[in-house]
């Protein structure tokens, strides 16, 4: 006996046929599985089980306490910086030197450190610019000597 399709059969022959296989399977497979295999027991050692069974009451007993919230006055989750024990001063540093670029001229390089120019000789902040190379600065100051490089950031 020989079988003849169309187009249109083929089409859905070919898109119809593993998507019921599939769907057979998603359905026939859960059936079994809970029919032959009903829920697993866990098989532990009896210490394992004494122990989960006080985790098990310890979880039970432990409530969260709930607070409402036009009770709370201030942010549980932020302590001041005066709690702490730091001081306003320590927080941030009070200079910050950037190093955003290095030009080469003729007859000298040229430094860009906070938007301004420098050379080597030059002052920034209490560190003298003791060289310019290709990438970096090197500078000598109050915390000794220095190494910035382009795009670097030097705190104060």
């Amino acid at each position: 006996m020989k079988f003849t399709f169309n187009l249109f059969q083929k089409l859905v022959l070919i898109f119809w046929g593993p998507a019921l296989i599939y769907i057979l399977f998603m359905v026939y497979l859960p059936i079994k599985y809970v029919k032959y295999n009903p829920k697993t027991q866990l098989n532990l050692p009896e210490e394992h089980k004494q122990l989960l069974s006080v985790v098990q009451e310890v979880e039970a007993s432990v409530k969260p306490k709930e607070v409402k919230l036009a009770v709370l006055k201030t942010n549980p989750f932020y302590k001041e910086s005066s709690k702490l024990g730091i001081s306003d001063t320590q927080s941030l540093p009070k200079t910050i030197l950037r190093l955003s670029s290095i030009i080469q001229m003729p007859e000298r390089k040229v430094c860009i450190i906070n938007n301004k120019p420098y050379y080597v000789g030059s002052v920034v902040e209490g560190y003298k610019i003791y060289k310019i190379g290709e990438y970096y600065v090197e500078l000598k100051g109050p915390k000794g000597r220095v190494k910035l490089e382009v795009g670097g950031v030097l705190a104060l």
